[in-house]
């Protein structure tokens, strides 16, 4: 098995969630974005996509660098997302040489938080010589952290293309040892979560039913200041499996970020229900808010848990 050195010519933590950036790298309007403005140009081979093994470019830099390159190895793990490629040209010269860089996405997984790393891999000193005879190495560098730049601003442009991108997810489960039914119920009533969350005296629930929009809606209004208004907009029910709810916040309500939930219940036993959680959350979230929304999430179905089974 060939052994390759290595060299690390960028590396960067961004305060986005990891799934922010799978979302960015698989999205090839966004990468369209990145990779052809001002004076930084792509072209594929024919046949060739983003994303696809062996497939193959050329990228063009002003007028001073081009490079054709394949896709070697895409690697898609919980916790790395990894690009291999190697070079094949360097401004028209075919190089002798095995050349590769590799641009590795990981996960902090106590952040949640992407590490970005560009390095390249090469078989010996003699490759890298090679390399830089016919462009230095800085330059390559120049050029990457250009590409991550622009990365970096079309995530921060709430105006952008990345708009158009599907919501990030949360959704957390956990099981119940009541009727899948009888939790359904509970949560139904906003006024149930609110007591197992022991925040009855902060927060105020007004219901009014039968909209004749909306199955039902409810006014949540917290510390006396913020109102957050949720409708029901479905319920369906397949009898003896599932029951799913899901709920939708209207224009007026207090700003958060997420506006629609779902709440789904399976009967796993009489007395044993599967319930899942699940909401989404705008792509440019950053890391922390992501983060607090997915522990606070989780803390709240706990309580609720503890509060179905302890009471009857």
């Amino acid at each position: 098995m060939q052994e390759y050195k290595s060299k690390q010519i960028y590396i960067k933590k961004y305060d986005y969630p990891f799934d922010t950036v799978k979302e960015i790298i698989n999205n090839e309007e966004i990468i369209n974005q990145i990779l052809n403005n001002d004076d930084v140009r792509i072209k594929k081979f024919l046949g060739s996509d983003y994303l696809i093994k062996d497939s193959g470019f050329i990228l063009y830099y002003s007028n001073i660098l081009n490079y054709s390159f394949l896709i070697i190895d895409i690697k898609k793990k919980d916790f790395i997302y990894s690009i291999r490629f190697k070079i094949s040209h360097l401004n028209g010269n075919e190089l002798k040489n095995e050349f590769y860089y590799i641009i590795t996405t990981t996960r902090n997984t106590i952040e949640n938080m992407p590490i970005v790393e560009y390095a390249i891999e090469y078989v010996s000193e003699l490759a890298l010589e090679e390399f830089e005879k016919y462009i230095k190495l800085s330059l390559m560098t120049k050029l990457i952290k250009k590409i991550f730049s622009k990365f970096n601003s079309i995530i921060k442009d709430k105006k952008n293309n990345i708009n158009s991108l599907k919501n990030l997810i949360i959704n957390h489960s956990l099981t119940i040892k009541k009727n899948y039914k009888d939790v359904f119920n509970f949560f139904y009533d906003f006024n149930n979560i609110v007591k197992c969350l022991k925040a009855d005296k902060l927060w105020k629930v007004i219901t009014k039913e039968n909209n004749n929009k909306y199955k039902d809606s409810y006014i949540i209004i917290i510390n006396k200041d913020y109102k957050v208004h949720y409708h029901v907009t479905s319920i369906k029910e397949i009898n003896g499996e599932k029951i799913e709810i899901v709920y939708n916040k209207t224009n007026n309500s207090f700003l958060l970020l997420n506006n629609i939930i779902k709440f789904t219940f399976f009967q796993i036993d009489k007395n044993l229900c599967l319930f899942v959680y699940e909401t989404y959350l705008p792509i440019n979230i950053s890391a922390s808010d992501y983060e607090n929304i997915s522990h606070y999430t989780h803390y709240c179905m706990e309580m609720a848990k503890k509060y179905i089974e302890n009471n009857k």
